[in-house]
């Protein structure tokens, strides 16, 4: 049988990041008190967390010790907030905690970065697509305002503007809000060619900006154009991280409905990727093996 449609449909959208930690009740310090999530439910070694009692991050204990220096794998995972008044409330608390962290003004999103104790990677964002555009652009990526001028896609944020922005009694000071979501998931490869052909050519995701000379790629939807990213600023030569290593442990794609799902397998089985069919989805991985389950959220 032959896929119906060759790219995933403009609705798909991220679901749940599983993440391995050391020890899931210690790394609530990071995922319940900073980033401001609720806890959902507790099943023996994995915690759920979310926001307007949806998942969006699961903790799973028993992660063995950080690889020294950068490895493949997941150099960040983005929880987007809808208002800039949420991105103040995430830095309160980022400062409050004393924690490492930084910001940037990417154009079309402004961004905090955070990483928890085993060293995976947050970030905080805050979409502003009527501030301009990302194009890419003789091998690297720039960013165009809306009143014309070109600029780096990683301008400092004004972190104090952001914070006197933010009054002391909001509520969403204190918890993220309930329509916050999954808004991309961000690795490092040694390979972003071939990261970006299986993304976009097999499993479907659209082009968005390949980039060899920054290098960075990414891909998404027609809604959401930066989706999944891979980057080699660690160099091409990154040892894998070891299978019990912190990171990511699974992460999820939503498709609307059956046929998309069924379409997506069968582009993965037709380019030769395992692809296994579970009662909740398929199960397959990338090839830098970053686990993945494509599910179909109407089922």
């Amino acid at each position: 049988m032959e896929p119906s449609a060759t790219s995933l449909p403009a609705a798909t959208r991220l679901g749940p990041v599983t993440l391995r930690v050391a020890d899931a009740e210690a790394a609530l310090m990071v995922w319940r008190d900073i980033a401001g999530l609720s806890v959902l439910a507790r099943r023996e070694d994995l915690i759920s967390l979310g926001a307007g009692g949806r998942t969006l991050i699961e903790l799973t204990g028993g992660a063995g010790p950080a690889t020294a220096g950068p490895v493949v794998g997941l150099f960040h995972v983005a929880l987007h907030v809808t208002s800039r008044a949420a991105l103040g409330g995430v830095l309160a608390r980022i400062r409050a905690s004393g924690r490492r962290h930084s910001g940037q003004d990417h154009t079309v999103s402004d961004s905090l970065y955070i990483s928890d104790d085993d060293g995976n990677g947050i970030e905080f964002a805050f979409d502003t697509p009527d501030r301009g555009r990302i194009e890419a652009a003789d091998g690297s990526i720039r960013a165009i305002r809306s009143d014309g001028r070109i600029l780096s896609v990683i301008e400092p944020l004004d972190l104090d503007a952001l914070a006197a922005e933010t009054s002391e009694d909001r509520a969403d000071r204190h918890a993220l809000p309930a329509d916050s979501f999954i808004g991309h998931i961000h690795f490092r490869t040694n390979d972003r060619a071939r990261a970006h052909d299986f993304s976009a050519r097999t499993l479907g995701f659209r082009p968005h900006g390949n980039a060899p000379a920054f290098s960075f790629c990414d891909v998404g939807t027609e809604r959401r154009r930066h989706m999944v990213a891979f980057n080699s600023w660690g160099g091409e030569n990154l040892p894998a991280a070891s299978p019990d290593a912190p990171g990511v442990a699974r992460f999820v794609i939503l498709v609307p409905d059956a046929a998309a799902l069924r379409d997506a397998g069968l582009r993965l089985r037709a380019a030769g990727h395992r692809a296994e069919q579970w009662p909740d989805g398929i199960r397959f991985a990338d090839p830098d093996a970053n686990p993945i389950l494509l599910t179909d959220a109407a089922g």
